[in-house]
């Protein structure tokens, strides 16, 4: 795991490389955070509070993906 130096002003939670990978792959794929849980080696609980805390970062970035998920499901369906 890669971490980031913490800027001046920032809480103290690190971020992981793949937190922000594994938080795209449930948001925009809409993969299962169990199937998740499975291919990283990281518990459920641990991947949702990445979810969670990805969103909580991101917000406007979660917002765009959110979207773009549920129109690629709309083309599926059409």
């Amino acid at each position: 795991m890669v971490y980031r130096r913490k800027k001046e002003g920032e809480d103290n939670k690190p971020i992981f490389r793949k937190n922000k990978k594994v938080s795209k792959l449930h948001i925009q794929d809409g993969r299962t955070i169990a199937s998740l849980s499975t291919e990283y080696g990281a518990s459920k609980a641990t991947i949702s509070n990445w979810v969670h805390n990805y969103r909580e970062e991101c917000r406007n970035e979660y917002e765009l993906m959110q979207e773009a998920y549920k129109l690629r499901l709309q083309l599926e369906e059409a």
